[in-house]
C-alpha cells in the first residue's frame, strides 16, 4: 500500500473498517471517511485521494483496495502512532452541503476515554460491542470503533440491519450500538431470553420519546442510554429515558452551558475545537450537575431516524432530476415530505405514471446521492408552491397541501414500500371515533370506516385523487375488532385508475376491494 497522501476508507463492516483505519494511519495517510456509501458520495470523498481502501466493490470506487485482500503484513501488529494523525469526517451543515470536520486521533482516544468513563459500570470487560448503524458516521466510529479498540473489547464486524440478525449474533453481557429508527420498530418482537440479552444498548442520532425507550429496554432486557453528540464535538452528553432520566447529562471531561439565547456552549477535550458552539438549544436545569434539557434546533438540519438531512439538499437534488421545477421539502408527521412545482417534462412523466409511481420515480432518482433518510415519503404534486406577499414559503400552507380532513385515523405504526405496493401497519385502539356508538359490548370497525381510511391514507402516502368512494367494490371476510395491529395493503393500479386495498393480520383477511381514483 502506497504510503502518504490521503486514503478514503468505505466500509460498513465494523472490523474491516478498524483494520483499514489503522492501516492507512500506519502508511502515514490523512484517513478520509465519506458521508456516506452512495455512488455519489463516494465519488466525491475519493476526489485527490491516493489509496481507497474498502470493504467490498462499491459502485463509483473502480479502483479500491479490498480489505480482505490485504496481504498479512497489512494487517500487522501496529507501530506507534501519532496522536496528532488527521482523520476527517463529514457532515452535514445548514447549507445542505457535505462539510469537512477534521479531526485526530487523539481527539478519537479522548473521545474513547470519556465513553470509557461513563460506561465502565454497566459494561463487563469482556463484552463484544455489536452495530446496526455504519462505522463511518462520528457516533459508529467512536462507540463501535474507538472505545472497543481503547478498552481491549472484541468489535463484531457485520452491520445487522434487521433486529432478527441481531437478536441472532447477541450474547449475553454484549453492546449494541444501535439508533431510534431501529428501536422505534419493536413492538411487535418478542423479548430475548436471558442467554442473549446484552449489559447495555446504545442510542444516537435523534431522541428517542420515552415510550419508546421503555419498550426498547424491556424487549433487550438491559438499560438503554441514549446519546447526544455531533460530528464536530462528538459525545457531548448522556441520558436514560427508560429509567425516567429525561435530561441530559455532560459526559465526563465536558462542560455544557446554555448563551442568552439558548445556544449550547460546550468545551470538550474531544471536540474538533476546545470551545465550540452547537445547533442545539437548550435549557439548564441543574447549574451544578449542567443537567439540561433540548429545545430545539437553531439551524434548518432535520434529524430522520437518527441522520441529518437538509432540506435545501434534498430541493437542490429534486430539481436536478429535471422533473422538479421547484420543491419545498419539511417535516410533516415525522416524515420528510415534499410538495413539488413540475416541470413539462415531469409533468409528461407524472400522467403517464400516476403520482405514486411518480413518487417512486423520484426517490429511486434521489437514491443515487442521497440517504434513505432523506428520500420523501409523501408528496403533493401542485400548478404553484404557496407563497406569501414576500414570497416567502409558510410552513402553515405548505402542511395544508397534505391535509385530508378526515381525523381519527388509527396510530400508524410502520411504512414498508413493497414492489407494487405500500404496507402500513396500524394501531386500531378502542377510542377511535368511528367505534362510538357501533356494538357497544362487542365494538367491530364498521366497513365505512375501513374504506375512510383506505382512502385516507393514499392520499397522504400514494398521492392519489380519491376524495371519495363513488364507485368501489368491498368484501369484508372478517371482523375487525378495536386493539389490534393491522397490516393495510394499498396497490395503484394506473392503467384502470382504481386503488386496491386488504387489511389484514398475518394470516386473517378483514376486509379487502378496490376504489376508482377521481377523473384526472
Amino acid at each position: 500500500m502506497p504510503r502518504g497522501g490521503i486514503g478514503l476508507l468505505a466500509a460498513q463492516d465494523a472490523y474491516w473498517s478498524a483494520v483499514g483505519l489503522f492501516a492507512l494511519l500506519a502508511a502515514g495517510c490523512e484517513v478520509r471517511l465519506p458521508a456516506n456509501l452512495q455512488a455519489e458520495a463516494l465519488q466525491g470523498a475519493a476526489t485527490d485521494c491516493t489509496v481507497i481502501l474498502a470493504d467490498q466493490l462499491r459502485p463509483g470506487l473502480v479502483q479500491s483496495l479490498i480489505l480482505s485482500g490485504l496481504p498479512a503484513a497489512d494487517k500487522a501488529a501496529l507501530p506507534w502512532l501519532d496522536a496528532a494523525a488527521p482523520i476527517t469526517l463529514f457532515t452535514s451543515g445548514s447549507t445542505g452541503k457535505a462539510k469537512a470536520v477534521r479531526k485526530t486521533l487523539g481527539h478519537l482516544d479522548r473521545e474513547a476515554a470519556a465513553i470509557e468513563a461513563l460506561l465502565r459500570d454497566l459494561v463487563p470487560a469482556d463484552a463484544a460491542v455489536h452495530g446496526m448503524v455504519p462505522p463511518l458516521h462520528a457516533y459508529g466510529l467512536a462507540f463501535h470503533i474507538a472505545w472497543p479498540l481503547a478498552t481491549g473489547r472484541r468489535i463484531v464486524g457485520t452491520l445487522n440491519e434487521i433486529w432478527e440478525s441481531a437478536f441472532a449474533a447477541l450474547g449475553s453481557g454484549d453492546v449494541l450500538v444501535t439508533g431510534p429508527a431501529h428501536l422505534r420498530r419493536m413492538q411487535c418482537l418478542p423479548p430475548l431470553p436471558p442467554e442473549r440479552r446484552p449489559s447495555l444498548a446504545l442510542s444516537a442520532g435523534g431522541p428517542l420519546a420515552e415510550d419508546s425507550a421503555i419498550a426498547a429496554a424491556a424487549i433487550l432486557g438491559c438499560p438503554l442510554v441514549e446519546i447526544l453528540g455531533s460530528t464536530e464535538a462528538g459525545a457531548i452528553a448522556s441520558r436514560q429515558p427508560a429509567a425516567h432520566r429525561l435530561a441530559w447529562q455532560p459526559l465526563p471531561g465536558v462542560q455544557v452551558a446554555a448563551a442568552a439565547d439558548g445556544g449550547m456552549q460546550l468545551v470538550s477535550g474531544h471536540a474538533a475545537d476546545l470551545a465550540a458552539a452547537s445547533a442545539d438549544r437548550i435549557r439548564m436545569v441543574d447549574a451544578i450537575s449542567q443537567a439540561f434539557e433540548l429545545i430545539g434546533r437553531a439551524d434548518n438540519v432535520l434529524k430522520i431516524e437518527g441522520k441529518r438531512v437538509s432540506p435545501p439538499q434534498v430541493e437542490q437534488a429534486l430539481s436536478a432530476t429535471g422533473l422538479v421545477a421547484e420543491a419545498a421539502v419539511f417535516m410533516l408527521d415525522e416524515q420528510l415530505a415534499a410538495a413539488a412545482k413540475l416541470t413539462p417534462e415531469g409533468e409528461r412523466e407524472y400522467t403517464a405514471l400516476g403520482g405514486f409511481r411518480f413518487g417512486r420515480l423520484l426517490r429511486h432518482r434521489l437514491a443515487v446521492q442521497l440517504e434513505p433518510a432523506s428520500l420523501p415519503r409523501r408528496w403533493r404534486f401542485v400548478a404553484n408552491l404557496p407563497e406569501d406577499a414576500l414570497g416567502k414559503r409558510r410552513l402553515a400552507a405548505l402542511r395544508a397541501l397534505f391535509e385530508n380532513h378526515m381525523p381519527g385515523l388509527p396510530e400508524l405504526i410502520a411504512i414498508r414500500d413493497q414492489d407494487d405496493s405500500l404496507e402500513l401497519d396500524l394501531m386500531v385502539t378502542d377510542d377511535l371515533p368511528v367505534l362510538a356508538g357501533h356494538f357497544p359490548t362487542m365494538p367491530v370497525v364498521p366497513g365505512v370506516a375501513q374504506l375512510d381510511w383506505a382512502m385516507a391514507l393514499a392520499m397522504r402516502h400514494m398521492g392519489v385523487a380519491i376524495r371519495s368512494a363513488q364507485q368501489f367494490q368491498v368484501k369484508f371476510s372478517n371482523l375487525l375488532r378495536p386493539d389490534t395491529l393491522v397490516t393495510l395493503q394499498l396497490r395503484h393500479r394506473t392503467e384502470a385508475r382504481r386503488l386496491h386495498f386488504e387489511y389484514r393480520a398475518g394470516d386473517t383477511i378483514f376486509s379487502s376491494g378496490s376504489i376508482a381514483l377521481d377523473p384526472p
